[in-house]
């Protein structure tokens, strides 16, 4: 085991390790590696800076790798740790949010995970970053619980090395991409042993700046070699802004193979576009005023039914007595 700002290493007589992360680690890496099985990492009083750009606003010239500013493009790092739990944590980006996307994709993610099979993330609380969550080779069977990430530049969950995995009980309140599903390898196979399920989570597209003109990403950003998708008891939230490819929205649809008790909120009064593909039947679609309310309905729903969630000091406090746990953001 090795890493930066470790306040507390024990050792259980499992073997496993229970690390405390406590504080605020400004601007400094927290790498773990080798972690023995079952070992946990507690941040649920630690606070990390998320810093990709080294100007405030990105542009040509300068780009992201111009300028005085600090980096911490890779703030939570893990590596070789089987069965590891990462517990809580605040992670404050500093990703610029008006700039464009172009200059402004200097690499980056909140927390990564490196050859950690069945790792397990809970409590996240994750926002203005470039990815939110980013699972890499050979960490299959992953499980997310219970974040909440916003203002997210890029992908709020990469799974570009298509690890089977499950997302559940998530609130993803302003993606620009939601869900990677892409491998850069476009000539793999699809497998369909590999799923990912997504369980109670609650995921809203938000535009940003691409290439000169506003546009969004995608609910799930897929190709043929792309794991299957399970989806539960969630809801897809987006407008009509133009997507940065209109054919990829209907590949991410293909995708999704078992589907119960959904939402696709169409946020936009506008009719849906011809040239963009509907979603599935197993979604029950609400459009415009009704569309905007529900999702603020449930947004606010999935914040009171989490009290215990970490948060920054600016998040809204939630009432436990206003939780419907028969509604969505409330039935996990």
């Amino acid at each position: 085991m090795s890493g930066l700002c470790l306040s507390l290493a024990l050792t259980t007589a499992a073997g496993a390790e229970a690390i405390s992360a406590d504080g605020d680690h400004e601007y400094q890496e927290f790498v773990a590696r080798d972690l023995e099985p079952g070992s946990v990492i507690d941040m649920r009083n630690g606070r990390f800076r998320v810093a990709n750009s080294k100007n405030s606003n990105p542009d040509e010239p300068p780009d992201c790798e111009t300028g005085p500013l600090r980096l911490n493009r890779y703030p939570l790092r893990v590596y070789g740790s089987a069965g590891v739990a990462l517990l809580g944590g605040r992670f404050e980006g500093e990703v610029p949010q008006e700039s464009d996307w172009i200059y402004t994709y200097c690499n980056s993610t909140a927390i990564g995970l490196w050859n950690s099979p069945s790792a397990h993330m809970e409590g996240q609380r994750i926002r203005r970053v470039w990815d939110g969550i980013r699972i890499i080779e050979e960490s299959p069977l992953f499980r997310i619980d219970r974040v909440w990430l916003s203002e997210v530049r890029d992908d709020c969950l990469e799974n570009d090395f298509l690890q089977t995995g499950l997302i559940k009980d998530s609130l993803f309140d302003g993606c620009f991409s939601a869900i990677s599903l892409r491998s850069s390898d476009e000539a793999l196979p699809g497998d369909v042993s590999v799923t990912v399920t997504l369980a109670g989570v609650l995921m809203r597209m938000q535009p940003y700046l691409y290439k000169g003109d506003r546009r969004q990403g995608f609910p799930v950003k897929a190709d043929s070699a792309s794991p299957v998708l399970v989806i539960h008891d969630s809801i897809i939230a987006m407008g009509d802004d133009e997507m940065v490819s209109a054919s990829a929205l209907g590949i991410g649809f293909d995708k999704i193979s078992d589907c119960r008790n959904n939402l696709f909120l169409w946020t936009s009064d506008k009719a849906w576009p011809d040239h963009l593909d509907k979603p599935p039947n197993c979604f029950r679609v609400l459009q415009g005023k009704e569309a905007r309310a529900v999702w603020a309905e449930t947004r606010l729903n999935w914040i009171n039914c989490h009290p215990g969630a970490v948060r920054f000091p600016d998040d809204e406090v939630s009432d436990p007595s206003k939780c419907d746990h028969a509604a969505h953001g409330g039935l996990y």
